[in-house]
């Protein structure tokens, strides 16, 4: 019996979100035309890509978020390794 409710439960949610994905206003042939027309008209669409794309490699990789917080941690164990000796 709870194999049987369980299966319901599962086929209607799997219906719920069937039927969302499947409520699409355009084809997805002609959504992907859309789109495709929509890069050619404006050369690219630059204003679509990824900001990442702008960055340098030592705001790419977040060397300056790691040298920070490798600050931050170095300085709280000397200061407390200082205050253990007092």
């Amino acid at each position: 019996i709870f194999t049987s409710i369980c299966v319901f439960r599962y086929k209607e949610v799997v219906q719920k979100l069937s039927a969302v994905h499947n409520d699409r206003p355009f084809d997805p042939v002609d959504l992907s035309v859309y789109w495709t027309e929509f890069v050619m008209k404006h050369k690219g669409a630059k204003h679509l890509k990824a900001a990442f794309r702008d960055l340098n490699w030592f705001q790419y990789f977040s060397l300056d978020v790691i040298a920070l917080l490798a600050v931050l941690v170095l300085s709280h164990v000397f200061l407390t390794v200082k205050c253990v000796k007092l």
